[in-house]
């Protein structure tokens, strides 16, 4: 722990030294600088820097200052200011530490521990293929590396008036309305600032969504956020994707938005995506983070919903060494509705962390939430939401629900829903959380109905998690997460409860998928 005072530095163990050489110690201005005085005279000594006395800091630092370094440049020359601010408001913040409570169940190390160099810009032809969804053939838009890529996006006919496309594309009728968006910074109990500041001051490109007033789009348009891997041997490369949608009064649209890249590279991506839904107007919202194994994710999502609009959000996440998404939903208007459904799989060590903030500032508001995770042998699972109803916002129903299925002994589960109600006159207000492994009792009632060990567990895995998937409408994509939670569940830790023959009650793990393992119950 480090003590400042007047732009000094002393580490907190020296106090400690003191106190345990059983002296008193009062805590001055002038106390503190001496103490800083007496180890900058050490470090002097040794000719050592005096950086040295906040290691996680340094290290923070350093790796803020290389993603700036290898930062690309804007396509529009009206960037660079708003790429400015957003560097000077970053380095006036603090970096993001696990002491933080926004971030305590946050592997940084993992993130902190990269050095980057340029992007290669290279897109791999077969994973982009991959990532396609029949249902949305010729209605697809591709970012590569944070710049709209016209020339692997095609895009069919679509009403007039709408707009999907970058920055250089844009009608100059909507500009004044898509930079103000990009000067947003959504912030939150949860720590979004400093995330969005570092994709404002990365900039080299915005995706942008407009449906104009009273068009609906029938047909989902799915744009493809891809990172290329580092020219550089040994380092990282990075993107900063920024997605813009404006949703106008008494329109309707659906996206589906998926984050992916160059197979089993190391990089980093900073998305940030701010969402308005005007009045009466209605967005679906699909979405699907599946980057590299090796890659680390950090996003920001914001959406606004206005007065009788409704915002319809289903999410999965199951790539990235870390993935962490923090999403921001504020009901502004009266009778504003948000429906916010999403799952996390969690295995081999990868970390899934969601963070939610449902704010009702309206009346006559409706907010409803489910989460729901697997999490696998050496995985860690993290929701953490709030969902606050401000004194003016009565008669409003809000409802939040976490579930979560704990498949290894070895893995980790944190669930923490929160619910915050202001007004004494609302029409509903709950949460609630459970975390579950899979049961004896249910295997034994499928075993003795023939199906095997390994189709039991997979069968009951599915049945967890199948109706949030079932929420996407693209078949390719649920085939996909199907066969991954089928890998996960056949590793399953079963557990179960069984009575000796003197009738005193026991209970173990048993990982399932070993004759010897049912010899007792056979």
């Amino acid at each position: 722990m480090i003590i400042e005072s007047g732009g000094r530095r002393a580490p907190l163990t020296m106090l400690r030294g003191q106190a345990n050489a059983g002296m008193r110690y009062r805590l001055t201005p002038e106390s503190v600088d001496k103490m800083a005085k007496e180890v900058d005279d050490i470090l002097a000594l040794y000719e050592i820097s005096p950086a040295v006395r906040t290691f996680g800091n340094a290290a923070a630092e350093n790796w803020r200052d290389s993603l700036l370094d290898t930062r690309t440049p804007s396509v529009v020359e009206e960037l660079r200011a708003v790429r400015d601010r957003g560097e000077e408001a970053l380095r006036d913040l603090r970096m993001p530490f696990k002491k933080n409570e926004a971030y305590r169940y946050m592997s940084l190390r993992r993130i902190y521990n990269n050095k980057f160099a340029k992007n290669s810009g290279e897109v791999d032809p077969v994973m982009v293929a991959e990532s396609e969804q029949s249902e949305m053939e010729g209605y697809r838009v591709v970012v590569v590396d944070g710049k709209y890529d016209a020339s692997l996006s095609s895009l069919g006919k679509l009403p007039s008036g709408v707009y999907f496309g970058g920055l250089q594309g844009l009608p100059e009728e909507y500009k004044a309305r898509v930079f103000a968006e990009l000067e947003i910074v959504p912030e939150d109990i949860y720590g979004s600032r400093y995330w969005a500041e570092l994709n404002k001051a990365s900039l080299s490109d915005a995706m942008v969504v407009i449906v104009p007033e009273g068009v609906k789009i029938e047909q989902p348009v799915q744009i493809t956020f891809y990172t290329t891997g580092s020219d550089t041997p040994g380092k990282a490369s990075s993107s900063f994707p920024r997605l813009v949608v404006l949703s106008d009064k008494d329109s309707e649209g659906t996206i589906y938005v998926d984050h992916t890249g160059d197979r089993d590279a190391n990089y980093y991506s900073a998305p940030v995506t701010t969402v308005k839904v005007d009045d009466g107007a209605e967005f679906n919202f699909y979405y699907h983070q599946h980057q590299s194994e090796a890659a680390c994710h950090t996003e920001v999502v914001n959406a606004t919903v206005m007065n009788g609009a409704k915002f319809n959000w289903r999410g999965i996440l199951n790539g990235g060494l870390v993935g962490r998404l923090n999403m921001d939903v504020d009901l502004k208007g009266n009778d504003a509705e948000a429906e916010v459904m999403g799952a996390t799989l969690a295995t081999e060590g990868l970390q899934s962390d969601i963070h939610t903030y449902i704010l009702h500032h309206g009346e006559r508001g409706t907010s409803r939430q489910e989460h729901r995770s697997i999490v696998g042998h050496k995985g860690e699972g993290t929701f953490r939401g709030q969902i606050k109803i401000l004194k003016p916002a009565i008669d409003c129903d809000a409802d939040q629900q976490s579930r979560a299925l704990l498949l290894s002994s070895t893995g980790i589960v944190n669930s923490m829903p929160t619910l915050v109600v202001e007004p004494d006159q609302v029409a509903g207000a709950a949460h609630g959380s459970t975390v579950s492994d899979l049961q004896g009792e249910e295997m034994f009632y499928m075993l003795t109905r023939g199906i095997s060990e390994d189709d039991a567990k997979v069968m009951l895995t599915k049945g967890f998690i199948r109706h949030i998937i079932g929420e996407f409408p693209f078949e390719k994509m649920r085939v996909g997460l199907m066969e991954k939670i089928t890998s996960i569940a056949q590793s399953a830790t079963v557990h179960w409860r069984y009575t000796d023959l003197d009738g005193s009650a026991a209970e173990f793990d048993r990982v399932m998928g070993r004759d010897e393992d049912m010899a007792m119950f056979g």
